[in-house]
């Protein structure tokens, strides 16, 4: 069965290994890193930092498509 691309990531001096799925064109891995560099100990706040940012980002772009979608049913 295959899981996918893993990463893995040094958080506090622990490395923890995650599955990110398909990501055929890296673009996931692309984006991550850009706030995860590989090869660095990442700390909590810099973790809870990128979560924060990217979930501000992925509720803009949920508040993008519902507009879109508003406009549509209209």
């Amino acid at each position: 069965m295959n899981e996918g691309k893993k990463i893995t990531f040094n958080v506090n001096n622990l490395d923890y290994t995650v599955s990110i799925g398909p990501d055929r064109d890296k673009i996931f891995e692309k984006e991550l890193r850009k706030l995860l560099p590989l090869g660095q100990i990442i700390d909590t706040k810099k973790l809870l930092s990128a979560y924060m940012h990217q979930t501000l980002v992925a509720l803009q772009y949920k508040q993008k498509i519902d507009e879109m979608l508003d406009k549509i049913d209209e």
